[in-house]
Parts: C-alpha cells; structure tokens; sequence
C-alpha cells in the first residue's frame, strides 16, 4: 500500500498507510493508529507504549512521537483528524487532549469503548478505499458523520484534559 494522505487533502480526515516508521515527527492533526500486523515500540512524549496487532492508540497534535518497529512484518494504518474543522460540530473540541488509552475511571466496559471506536474508524477506511462512492457528496457526508461520532466518543472515554 502507499501513502494516501496527499489524495484526501480536500477532506477534514486523512488516511495514511504505515508512514514515518522509526522517525521521530509531529503534526497538527490528531492521529489514531490501528496495528494490522506485527508488534512495535510507540513513544509519545518521552513514555514508550508497546503496541501490537489489534492495537489502537490516540496520538494527540502536536505530540512528539515516532514508531519503532519490532521487524519488518509491522503494518499500521493511520486516520488524521483536523481538529479545527471539527469544532463547528463539537465545540473546542479542538481543545481537547486524550488519553492513548481509554480512562477507565470514568466506569463502563473499556472494552466496548474500543469496539465502538473501531467500528468508526473502519467504516471511515473502506470508504476511503471505494473508489466508485469515494468522490461523491453522500460518502463526504459519511465520512464527516463517522469522524464526529469518534471525536464524541474520544471526549467521552479517552479525555486527559479540555484546555
């Protein structure tokens, strides 16, 4: 697969396969890996998070971080959100700082806050990846409606702090 952030600069969400391995980077966008295949080191602020397939981790913009894989078989998708545009739909959410990680002190099942989650982001992906519906204004739509349901959600289960 190749990098597919330039061909979705018109959207407020971009995808991204397995960029930036092993480089220590920062960007403006709030980024959700999911692990497809493999195991690596994810630092983050100076704390390293070992992830693995299945895994799916919240890297907030601005964030220093980088990806170290653990061999070569390590694949892993990337959705960027752009948090300004999506503050007309949840207000400062583009304020908002997450954990990598559910917070479980706000109770209910961590683990169906991450099927949640997943199942939004998938359903983003394979639009991006349906070429026949992909430029059209209905899967814009869906995609806008997917990404606001994962940024609700993220405020709700995932909050580190509201600036």
């Amino acid at each position: 697969m190749k990098n597919l952030k330039e061909k979705f600069i018109d959207l407020p969400v971009a995808l991204n396969v397995n960029d930036n391995l092993d480089e220590l980077h920062h960007h403006d966008e709030l980024e959700i890996i999911f692990v497809l295949n493999g195991t690596a080191q994810l630092l983050v602020h100076n704390k390293t998070y070992n992830i693995k397939k299945g895994d799916l981790r919240i890297i907030n913009f601005d964030n220093v971080h980088r990806l170290k894989p653990d061999g070569k078989d390590f694949k892993y998708l990337s959705l960027y959100f752009h948090m300004p545009y999506f503050n007309q739909f949840i207000p400062d959410i583009g304020y908002t700082f997450f954990q990598c990680a559910p917070n479980e002190k706000l109770g209910g099942k961590t683990e169906s806050y991450l099927a949640d989650l997943k199942e939004s982001y998938f359903n983003i992906i394979k639009y991006y990846f349906d070429e026949d519906i992909f430029n059209s204004d209905i899967n814009r739509q869906y995609i806008n409606q997917q990404a606001i349901l994962i940024l609700t959600n993220l405020r709700n289960w995932f909050p580190l702090y509201n600036s």
